[in-house]
């Protein structure tokens, strides 16, 4: 999705062209990344992302540190001051920053987070109608149409757990590429505003 998010936002912007490869880590252990490619290891351009996953939310990706103190919330804002910004910020000032200071500057380092989940950041973006399209066309379970098709016609009835639940149903990796297919179809830009700051 990302190429394709990329292209539609910025026909100029083709990762291809640009050597930008992307790379799924399948989880949250974004530390070893940072660590490889940040200021002690290959020091190369990189931005990450990475969902919020508001902790009241059943389909948020809970990390895999039980003792962390979850703040504001949010495994997102957590994972990024806890265990990604501390191979990134300077250590001399490491001790003396709020959990917020270090937070807000995450930008600054390449470190962006949306405001729920991929996903769901996507469909209220304005994709609506096209995850209707795709889903058509990757399942016959008339009870997954008729959501789709009344979230294409209704987009502020999400129910963010069933949509997942739903997408899910199909595989993840299917329902992206067929998304994408609709949307390089339909010339649609649909990029988050997170990823929009990634790509800048």
């Amino acid at each position: 999705m990302l190429p394709t998010l990329a292209r539609l936002h910025d026909p100029e912007l083709d990762f291809d062209e640009y050597g930008i490869t992307v790379c799924s880590i399948s989880g949250t252990n974004f530390g070893p990344y940072v660590q490889l490619l940040g200021r002690k290891g290959l020091n190369c351009p990189f931005v990450l992302l990475t969902d919020f996953d508001p902790i009241n939310e059943g389909t948020s990706q809970e990390d895999l540190d039980p003792d962390a103190e979850v703040q504001q919330e949010s495994y997102g804002t957590t994972r990024i001051v806890n265990s990604i910004m501390g191979h990134l910020y300077p250590e001399d000032e490491w001790e003396t920053a709020t959990f917020d200071k270090i937070l807000n500057s995450a930008p600054e380092y390449g470190v962006f987070i949306n405001e729920f989940t991929f996903e769901i950041d996507l469909f209220k973006n304005g994709a609506h109608e096209a995850f209707y399209e795709a889903i058509k066309g990757l399942t016959t379970n008339k009870k997954i149409h008729e959501r789709f098709k009344d979230l294409a016609e209704n987009p502020d009835n999400i129910d963010p757990d069933q949509l997942l639940k739903d997408i899910n149903s199909v595989g993840k990796g299917r329902f992206a590429q067929r998304l994408a297919g609709v949307l390089i179809e339909k010339h649609i830009d649909v990029c988050p505003t997170y990823i929009s700051d990634a790509l800048a």
